[in-house]
């Protein structure tokens, strides 16, 4: 079962995209080219609205994703093991006593949220308007829930590595 959830940096409300979709061999195809859809159909919304307020609460973000995202992880079916994927570019702020209630929700419904940092904010503060990233409270995130913390830039340079590797190994053998 897979449900999609997404909120921007701006003053848009959370938006449900998917919710409890059986996903299968037979419906993955249908189920991605509607979420396409549904997220091209935002981004272009988002591109429309580019001038609105950017100087929203990213803390408050946060808080309102993960709370958004507890009753409909709640309302899985009972086969079904409920997971997190949060997508950020780590722009957040510290926690919060609001925060940490909501983490102890997951860890008490066994919710693991697992984190991706999907943008290179952490090492180029333009690269999020300004904002400094906080890769270690997406780690703290992640292993209060009993998720893990992925680095999209870090695991894109392993990847290449591992290819480079692969390469030299080709190479060597001929």
């Amino acid at each position: 079962y897979i449900s999609v959830m997404i909120k921007d940096t701006s003053n848009h409300p959370i938006k449900v995209l998917l919710q409890n979709c059986l996903l299968t061999k037979s419906n993955y195809r249908d189920i991605s080219d509607n979420l396409n859809h549904k997220l091209l159909l935002l981004i272009n919304d988002m591109a429309t609205h580019a001038n609105t307020d950017m100087n929203g609460n990213n803390e408050d973000d946060i808080n309102d994703l993960l709370s958004s995202a507890l009753p409909i992880l709640q309302r899985m079916p009972k086969k079904a093991a409920s997971s997190c994927f949060l997508l950020t570019d780590g722009v957040l702020d510290d926690t919060t006593s609001a925060m940490r209630q909501i983490l102890n929700q997951f860890t008490n419904l066994n919710i693991p949220c697992h984190i991706i940092q999907t943008s290179l904010a952490s090492y180029v503060a333009s690269a999020s308007f300004g904002y400094i990233s906080n890769p270690q409270l997406l780690n703290y995130i992640a292993n209060r829930t009993g998720g893990v913390y992925y680095d999209l830039a870090l695991l894109n340079r392993i990847e290449q590595a591992l290819h480079e590797l692969e390469e030299n190994e080709d190479d060597d053998e001929e």
